[in-house]
């Protein structure tokens, strides 16, 4: 099971779109499939079909970044 930190959930907010929280995490929890494999892996980012990313640590989603947006070295 994946889990959805609030700093995820604010960064969708912020980079994605301007929902509600409990929309975020849903919009995020959809990709659930995909993360699920991402963590058996021991993959730390998962690229949706949008372009957004979501970073992992362990089965934790920890934050969102945009299409547009790099990832750093500790990404």
């Amino acid at each position: 099971m994946i889990q959805v930190s609030a700093h995820a959930v604010q960064r969708f907010q912020e980079r994605i779109a301007a929902v509600d929280a409990a929309e975020a995490r849903r919009r995020i929890l959809q990709h659930e499939p995909a993360m699920l494999v991402a963590v058996r892996f021991g993959a730390r980012c998962v690229l949706c079909p949008n372009g957004m990313r979501l970073i992992l640590k362990g089965s934790f989603v920890t934050t969102v970044f945009g299409r547009e947006m790099r990832l750093g070295r500790s990404a």
